[in-house]
């Protein structure tokens, strides 16, 4: 009799156990980083600014073929550091397993494309979305 509860208490707690570790786990096996969809950028400027000081910018980002998502009126923010950032959100379909070119283009400065496509799309053929 005793050796039955021992083994029912045994069963209880391995089971409670169980149930506690995929509770656990459950927030980190179906979490990725790239979950929210944005994007973080982070750029320098030459020049004296003030912090918090804002400007306005446009972002393209294109992937081998056509452009995928434009954002004419971004908002980019300076820290101490002489750094603008702006947080871009993506959208729930975008595909982060492919590589794209961002073309950023802040106001009164010249556009500059980071790629990770080769030979596309390149500085030339995007210069039609300088302002």
């Amino acid at each position: 009799m005793k050796n039955k509860k021992i083994k029912i208490l045994f069963f209880i707690l391995s089971l409670a156990l169980f149930i506690a570790a995929v509770f656990y786990n459950q927030s980190m096996l179906w979490r990725s980083r790239a979950e929210d969809n944005t994007l973080n950028i982070k750029f320098r400027l030459q020049g004296t600014r003030t912090n918090n000081e804002t400007i306005k910018g446009k972002i393209v980002i294109f992937n081998s073929q056509q452009e995928v998502i434009t954002l004419s009126d971004q908002t980019f923010t300076r820290d101490q550091d002489n750094i603008f950032t702006a947080v871009v959100n993506l959208g729930a379909s975008f595909d982060f397993t492919k590589p794209y070119s961002i073309y950023i283009k802040p106001d009164k400065y010249i556009a500059k494309v980071f790629s990770q496509i080769p030979d596309r799309p390149t500085a030339t053929s995007i210069v039609a979305y300088q302002n």
